[in-house]
């Protein structure tokens, strides 16, 4: 088995808001403690430095609209769709919970 661990410092560069959960300095704490604790230097195992996806790429699990609402809010705009941000069937199409809260 084969692990890759995505990482950049770029990650930083984000601020989702006060409200979000993800708060970006936990990223870069964790990748020094896992770095840290040599988890990087096992077999296998190697850290690849994140890209910006391209949108074609985006389009493989993103519906269209919902890139269209994240460019305008990147940008401040607030869009009539801003709803489809809450919308898990438009984040992610090919990804669903079943009623145990497994993925399929």
């Amino acid at each position: 088995m084969k692990t890759a661990f995505l990482y950049s410092d770029a990650f930083a560069q984000f601020d989702y808001g006060s409200t979000h959960p993800l708060k970006t300095f936990r990223l870069k704490l964790a990748y020094e403690l896992i770095s840290a604790c040599g988890l990087l230097s096992l077999p296998n195992t190697r850290l690849v430095e994140a890209e910006a996806a391209a949108n074609e790429d985006l389009l493989l699990f993103h519906d269209s609209r919902y890139i269209e609402v994240l460019e305008s809010a990147n940008n401040g705009i607030v869009t009539a769709d801003a709803e489809l941000l809450a919308s898990d069937r438009v984040i992610t199409p090919s990804f669903r919970v079943s009623s145990t809260g497994q993925g399929s």
